[in-house]
């Protein structure tokens, strides 16, 4: 039972310190909008996204592997952690001879003005340094059981991001330089304070390095760089699209109005951090699987009691009307097509061989579709009022 407390406990820190860093980022909006145009803003903003694409390239997702085998007992704490650093450090330096291919990636202003991240290789790289080796850094003190402070560190990089941001962009007025320098600067701020507070200097040991263990962390995270690249990809390729085709001004109000809707996603992350740290932490491995079975099956009840809201919902209409509807086709009320409206017929097929609702199921999976470009308006008409 201690284990689902101190999973809960892990993730009510973990809320506090990522919903407090989030927003407030988004109370900044203004301010940003306000000391940038709208082309420096999509500019700052590209560098940011690329910077995330190149980040699990550069250090090889070693920080998935820090907590992985940081919170197993047999292995030495102080290897895992050198270990990490070293692999960062060695692929920041294989990727600087590859900064030319910055200058595929180019936009346009409103005004007119062509131009490519290459500009800005310097920055992209001192962006891509800190911000591998502070993750690095806390989710090492995750691994140590420095849960609090690992929360407090992400308010603390947000509070310092923000203060630097009216120091950079209010008073000396570095536009896009400011606005990216200050999230390196905390970044670096609380590396060197995690260091300092943590005593993680007393886990740096460069003598003699476990090479067995070194390809065991490889072995775990170099599968995960494609994933994430990917997953960077997805979220933010059409961005990238934007700023080529159209002009940065239309990129940063989309990607302005994409912050919204990203909160949400952030529940279910929150919740799988906590449940990493709660789940590795058990004594044994028969602990392991019915902890992992337990917790899993009630968390996919959760989702699946949330993903079912259109299935209530057609169950509700049906109360007022004769002629009655099946709920599954509430389903595919999302934006997920056709993809979801073939799922919902499938599973009706599986009931019943005769089951045919496949057109219906597409109906309202084209409402789904339209109701989240409605929303996508709305979102970006709200954020343009901002700018």
């Amino acid at each position: 039972m201690n284990q689902y407390k101190r999973l809960l406990g892990n993730t009510f820190i973990f809320a506090i310190g990522t919903f407090s860093s989030k927003i407030l980022v988004i109370l900044m909006l203004r301010f940003y909008t306000g000391m940038m145009t709208q082309d420096e803003m999509g500019v700052a903003d590209l560098i940011i996204k690329t910077t995330s694409i190149l980040y699990p390239v550069v250090s090889l997702s070693i920080g998935q592997a820090v907590i992985r085998y940081g919170l197993e007992r047999k292995y030495y704490k102080r290897s895992v952690f050198t270990i990490a650093l070293v692999t960062v450090l060695c692929g920041f330096i294989i990727a600087l001879p590859f900064h030319p291919l910055l200058s595929l990636i180019h936009y346009n202003t409103s005004a007119g003005v062509t131009g490519s991240l290459l500009e800005y290789q310097w920055i992209i790289y001192l962006y891509v340094l800190t911000s591998c080796t502070q993750n690095v850094c806390s989710q090492f003190i995750r691994a140590l059981g420095h849960v609090r402070l690992y929360a407090i560190d992400g308010i603390f990089r947000t509070f310092v991001t923000i203060m630097l941001n009216i120091l950079y962009l209010k008073v000396f007025r570095w536009n896009i330089l400011g606005y990216v320098f200050s999230i390196i600067c905390s970044d670096a701020l609380s590396t060197v304070c995690l260091f300092i507070i943590a005593g993680l200097w007393k886990y740096v040991k460069l003598k003699r390095l476990d090479m067995h263990l070194w390809r065991g962390m490889l072995a775990y995270s170099l599968p995960l760089v494609p994933d994430a690249i990917l997953v960077y990809i997805i979220g933010f390729s059409d961005q990238v699209f934007l700023a080529s085709m159209q002009d940065t001004a239309v990129s940063a109000i989309y990607s302005i109005a994409y912050r919204v809707p990203t909160l949400i996603a952030l529940v279910a992350s929150i919740f799988v951090d906590a449940w990493q740290i709660s789940m590795v932490n058990n004594n044994t491995k028969e602990e392991q699987i019915t902890f992992f079975s337990n917790v899993g099956n009630t968390y996919s009840s959760i989702v699946f009691i949330i993903a079912s809201g259109g299935v209530m919902f057609a169950k509700i209409i049906n109360l007022f009307r004769k002629e009655k509807i099946n709920p599954m086709i509430g389903g595919a009320g999302i934006s997920a097509f056709p993809m979801s409206a073939r799922v919902i017929q499938k599973m009706a097929q599986e009931e019943e061989k005769g089951n045919i609702i496949l057109m219906h199921a597409v109906g309202a999976n084209v409402s789904g579709q339209i109701a989240s470009v409605i929303a996508g308006g709305l979102v970006i008409k709200l954020v343009t009022q901002f700018l």
